[in-house]
């Protein structure tokens, strides 16, 4: 992917230099924030939709509401977090909408600018330099603009009503896709390298079998883990591109990521030397810390979901057993029989104790762990003695082990999850201030802006050599190609109703 390591500024009414304005950001802890853009708007009120005179700000992280002579913000919305963008067709003052999701929560900014060619291509620009997605936009004629607005009593609701506008009225289903070869498989489900026919695009699909999901109930942890996909963007996590479903299958389409599992490449190597392991886990720590800054337990996390791009980044996959638990400032937690797999659960889930974001920080400790030795700390081929070692067993370092790596384990892996590294209100913060990450840039390393120690050996674009062959030489089975006219229909499943996503396509209308 490209990426833009600069952005044009367009800022009109010289914020940057603004006393006031640095403080109001210095009040919500972004005084390092770049201005890439500043302007005069007027904000579309939704009463009457009467027009009242603001600011518009736009940074490198965030886009600002901005009111009154002191620019007081009224409201700060992530670029990670707006997810689509309405133009009204106008030549002068043309209206245009920006719809925003933080969570389970989904709402609308609605305004008129001479300049909105400008402000959108300079948030396009923003989000390139986080390697962000831009957010797709399209047009519509003004005078229709109310009626794609969020109504109030609607605002704290399912994430997907901001997705109900369409770019092109694209549907997909399985006769979208050219199945090539299989990548992996696991309890229910089978991950498969396809290629959309239309834009010759390559992808990871992972199918899952109704029958399976509804024998062993479930159903609900399905549709969770399709919701959750839905509001992720972030550069170290996988990013949904597609889900629809058959009469007996569900699919969600997700990147191609051609470097293949860390577990394949740790496999390979055996163990991973200081340096590399910190690289990996630094991108780790960014992206659970996303997920739970919006209320999401990972709860499986190990090298076997974690996969590396064509440049050697990684990417967390694999959100079948995560979980919204909590409000991202509060330590809520859950009692549930446990899940996971044996070397990396958590000791308060083997005790089925009340459980809460802890959990992921120990199986990052059993990761790191792993990546510097070769096993897991606990490891053991039985799954019985290795519950009863993560319980009991007291932790033991091998030489090779620096004083940092054994502290940060030490403090990772504390079987009290109240005195875990991470365990604490502050989270993903407290982890990264510990002196094993003394030497990474966390700015430049959320950018992308830091190299990878290991870049993956990828021919071509649907090159396979970085998955085990054990997978990838399986024979496809005919029922995952489709030939000539045939093509799949959507069935109606009230158990999987509006799992369908297309990011151009109108939700509402595939709700089946």
């Amino acid at each position: 992917m490209l990426q833009i390591r600069s952005v044009e500024v367009r800022d009109y009414l010289n914020l940057q230099s603004s006393g006031e304005v640095l403080n109001s950001l210095a009040a919500v802890g972004a005084m390092t924030e770049k201005v890439f853009y500043s302007g005069n708007v007027e904000k579309i009120k939704r009463k009457w939709f009467i027009a009242e005179k603001q600011a518009l700000l736009i940074t490198n992280k965030a886009i600002y509401s901005l009111i009154g002579k002191a620019r007081e913000i009224k409201r700060r919305s992530l670029l990670s977090s707006l997810q689509k963008i309405v133009i009204g067709r106008q030549l002068s003052c043309q209206q245009f909408i920006l719809f925003f999701t933080e969570g389970s929560v989904a709402y609308d900014q609605h305004y008129a600018s001479q300049n909105v060619t400008e402000v959108v291509r300079i948030i396009h620009s923003a989000q390139n330099l986080s390697n962000l997605s831009p957010t797709p936009f399209t047009m519509q004629e003004e005078k229709d603009l109310k009626k794609f607005r969020i109504p109030k009593r609607e605002i704290a609701v399912h994430t997907s009503l901001v997705r109900t506008y369409s770019e092109s009225g694209e549907e997909v289903d399985l006769s979208s896709f050219e199945v090539l070869k299989l990548l992996g498989t696991g309890a229910t489900a089978k991950v498969f390298l396809v290629r959309k026919k239309s834009t010759e695009n390559y992808y990871a699909m992972k199918t899952i079998l109704k029958e399976t999901v509804i024998a062993n109930q479930q159903a609900e942890r399905t549709r969770s883990e399709r919701q959750i996909l839905e509001i992720l963007h972030h550069p170290y996590l996988v990013t949904l591109r597609y889900a629809f479903q058959t009469e007996n299958k569900l699919f969600i389409v997700l990147d191609y990521l051609s470097g293949g599992e860390l577990f394949f490449h740790l496999k390979e190597a055996n163990r991973f030397d200081e340096d590399r392991t910190r690289f990996y886990a630094a991108q780790i720590v960014l992206g659970i810390g996303h997920l739970h800054s919006l209320g999401i337990v990972y709860r499986d996390l190990k090298p076997e979901n974690i996969l590396l791009d064509h440049e050697g980044h990684v990417k967390i996959t694999d959100f079948g057993l995560a979980k919204s638990i909590m409000k991202p400032s509060t330590i809520r937690r859950i009692r549930e029989s446990f899940v996971g797999t044996p070397e990396y659960i958590a000791p308060e889930v083997l005790r089925s104790c009340a459980q809460g974001r802890a959990v992921d920080w120990w199986s990052l400790g059993s990761m790191i762990y792993e990546m510097l030795y070769g096993l897991p700390p606990f490891y053991d081929p039985d799954p019985t003695t290795v519950y009863k070692k993560t319980l009991f067993q007291t932790l033991e370092f091998p030489p090779s082990f620096s004083a940092t790596a054994k502290h940060l384990l030490s403090q990772l892996l504390e079987r009290d999850q109240d005195k875990r590294l991470g365990g604490g209100l502050r989270d993903a913060d407290e982890i990264k201030e510990h002196p094993f990450f003394a030497s990474v840039d966390w700015t430049a390393l959320f950018s992308r802006e830091i190299s990878a120690p290991f870049v993956p050996i990828i021919k071509t674009a649907d090159d396979v050599g970085n998955f085990d062959t054990q997978f990838t030489s399986e024979r496809i089975r005919e029922s995952m190609t489709v030939t000539g006219e045939r093509k799949y229909v959507q069935r109606a499943d009230n158990r999987f109703a509006g799992f369908y996503y297309s990011p151009t396509t109108p939700a509402s209308s595939h709700v089946i």
